[in-house]
């Protein structure tokens, strides 16, 4: 589903799911701010519950990509309206509620969190799996200490296939912007699995090289199973073109663009949208 004004633009499977089909069905959402309203009557599906897929979120700056992930990862809560993941209705659940069923997320900026190695951070992917009680994790029984090992392997090993071993073991806020970057994508999606991924800006700052390995990152994680959804939030079009099946374009929180991305990013409006945008020249 889409919201009305969209729906006569493009016609295309993603947005006529049935019911339950759909990984994230958003249902009459509104979202405001105050008095201003951002999201108005939005109605949006993503994924299908048959196999993984990859989905962009575009649009200019302001437009709601970001606001929209909140929705879907709980940290802002519609006025109205309803968010289904998996075929369960989320719309109530706080963030760490939606992370216990398999919805993880990375973010624009890591530059806040200091005290922490890279290793350390990147294993917080393992978290909503480890076992529950603050009991066993104080005392350090062995159960809690035998997932801790398996969680720091299985993080050490998609550090190593992300290319950054070296920086393991280093304070994250020393490691370069997009080292710090990459191992948040790690921390998101490549450790634990999950059902849904939500990733904001992952190639905003990053070296070339850097922009390829958050794609063998996202795709080795598919490829191991369970993921039923990538969301993926950028500016790149030509990282969009390469990694998205999907793309939905969001332009003053709503919906003007939905399909698969070659046929989405030849629009005439979407052009108009992204006036000034270009693909990433070849390094």
């Amino acid at each position: 589903m889409v919201n009305e004004e969209s729906s006569s633009m493009t016609e295309t499977a993603s947005t006529h799911l049935p019911d339950g089909d759909a990984v994230v069905q958003i249902c009459r959402g509104q979202l405001s701010f105050g008095n201003f309203v951002l999201f108005q009557d939005l109605s949006l599906s993503l994924g299908s519950q048959s196999g993984p897929s990859i989905a962009a979120l575009i649009g200019t700056n302001g437009s709601g990509k970001s606001a929209l992930a909140n929705v879907i990862s709980g940290y802002y809560r519609l006025g109205r309206g309803s968010v289904m993941i998996g075929g369960e209705d989320v719309t109530s659940l706080s963030p760490v509620q939606r992370s216990l069923r398999g919805v993880r997320r990375s973010f624009q900026s890591v530059a806040g969190i200091s005290g922490m190695t890279l290793l350390s951070y990147a294993m917080l992917g393992w978290e909503p799996a480890w076992p529950r009680g603050l009991f066993q994790t104080v005392l350090r029984l062995p159960r809690a200490q035998r997932q801790e090992r398996r969680s720091a392997d299985a993080t050490f090993e998609s550090l190593c296939q992300a290319g950054l071993e070296a920086y393991a073991d280093k304070p994250l806020e020393s490691c370069p912007y997009g080292v710090r970057k990459l191992a948040d994508v790690v921390r998101a999606i490549g450790c634990a699995p999950g059902l849904v991924a939500l990733l904001d800006e992952p190639t905003s700052g990053v070296s070339q090289s850097e922009r390829s390995a958050v794609s063998s990152v996202v795709r080795s994680a598919l490829s191991r199973g369970g993921w039923k959804l990538v969301i993926v939030i950028d500016h790149d079009v030509a990282f969009i073109r390469e990694l998205c099946d999907m793309s939905v374009v969001l332009e003053a929180g709503k919906v003007i663009a939905t399909g698969r991305t070659s046929e989405v990013l030849a629009q005439e409006r979407v052009a108009v949208s992204f006036a000034g945008v270009r693909d990433r020249p070849p390094s």
